[in-house]
This record gives structure tokens, C-alpha cells and sequence, in this order.
């Protein structure tokens, strides 16, 4: 069954989440960098760009654990270890992302100067959208997944 067992969860997780980022990444930048009305098919077409770019970072960069070990290290638990977790996959995520929409919407009509200029123009916001998106989806995200794949990270190694 591909969404049971630990593997499904994790595919869930995927799906929703660059769900969840392709769209607020997409408003993001369609509003507040390129200010540009938004319209439901420009956000439908960046946010399914953004989701597969995503998906295939997900599935390659294990950038969550990254976070879990680093919050670890530290010493971190609960909501601590969270905020920490979100912030190093949101990293990831949103350079990623963002990188990889530019090179596909930006470098062919303004070239690397307009790429470069572009993300580091929007950086900033998508690492702050990210994170944000993250924070609060991936609880969510995580439940559902829990619900859906009938496993439980939280139980395993009990």
C-alpha cells in the first residue's frame, strides 16, 4: 500500500506539505516581490512547479532529521525542538525552492544578473514563509499522515 506503513507516512507528509509551502510560497512572492495581482491560475501553475521541486528535495535531502539531530544536540525537546527542526528544513526547503523557480521563470528572461538579483531580493520572505508554513502545518501534516499511513514515529522503538 503506498500511503501505510512508515514510507507512506513520509510520502504524506510530502504531499501536504509542499502542498502547503508551493501555495503561501507562491502568494508570497506573487504579492509581495514581483507585486503582481494574484490569479488563480499563476498561483496553481508556481504552486505545482514549487510542489514537485519540493517533493523531489523531500524525498532527497533528508533535511528534516538534519533538524531533529541538530535540535538534539542541543538539547532540545518538545515546541523547542520543533522551532528548531522547522527552521533547518525550512532552510533547506525554501532555498531550494526558491533556486530552483528562479532558475525556471527568471534566467531565461533576465539572465543570471536578474536571477541573482531576484533571489536575493526574495530570499529573505521565503525563508520567513517557509518557516512560518512549517511551524504551523507540519503538526498537522504529521497527524494526518499518523491517521492516513496507520504509523506513529512518536511510538516507534516503544
Amino acid at each position: 500500500m503506498v500511503f501505510k506503513g512508515p514510507a507512506g507516512f513520509q510520502r504524506v507528509i510530502y504531499i501536504v506539505m509542499n502542498i502547503v509551502i508551493g501555495i503561501l510560497l507562491s502568494i508570497a512572492l506573487t504579492v509581495f516581490v514581483m507585486h503582481q495581482p494574484l490569479s488563480v491560475l499563476g498561483i496553481a501553475i508556481s504552486a505545482l512547479t514549487s510542489f514537485f521541486i519540493g517533493y523531489v528535495a523531500s524525498d532527497l535531502i533528508p533535511a528534516m532529521a538534519w533538524g531533529q539531530a541538530l535540535a538534539g544536540r542541543m538539547g532540545l525537546t518538545g515546541v523547542a525542538a520543533h522551532f528548531v527542526s522547522s527552521a533547518v528544513l525550512a532552510f533547506f526547503m525554501g532555498t531550494l525552492i526558491l533556486l530552483f523557480m528562479a532558475v525556471i521563470n527568471v534566467l531565461p528572461t533576465a539572465g543570471v544578473t536578474g536571477l541573482v538579483g531576484f533571489f536575493i531580493g526574495a530570499y529573505p520572505l521565503v525563508l520567513v514563509a517557509a518557516y512560518v508554513a512549517i511551524l504551523v502545518f507540519l503538526p498537522l501534516a504529521m497527524r494526518l499522515a499518523t491517521s492516513i499511513s496507520g504509523f506513529n514515529p512518536a511510538m516507534e522503538g516503544r
